[in-house]
């Protein structure tokens, strides 16, 4: 990313159950729903089946053990991110 990270705040409920691979939220989030922070790092897609399906990479505070080495790839699309992009925030130096 090209100005850094960002925090984002997910609806972690599905989040607990995830150790590799995609991650889809089971249902549509809003705003009142979000739960934990966490670091948006990345994004990229990955082809499955016949389809490229795009995802955010987000860094958890749940140690290095879970996810995938501490961070997780999240299906990017409506209803199915757990609410990443309802509330980023970027801190700017000067």
């Amino acid at each position: 990313m090209t100005n850094g990270p960002l925090t984002v705040t997910v609806d972690a409920d599905d989040f607990q159950y995830y150790d590799s691979g995609l991650l889809q939220c089971s249902c549509y989030t809003d705003i009142s729903e979000v739960n934990h922070d966490i670091l948006l790092i990345g994004y990229g897609t990955m082809m499955i089946g016949e389809c490229e399906k795009p995802y955010l990479i987000v860094r958890n505070s749940w140690t290095k053990d879970w996810g995938m080495g501490g961070d997780a790839y999240v299906t990017l699309g409506p209803s199915r991110d757990c609410g990443i992009l309802l509330d980023p925030f970027q801190i700017t130096l000067p």
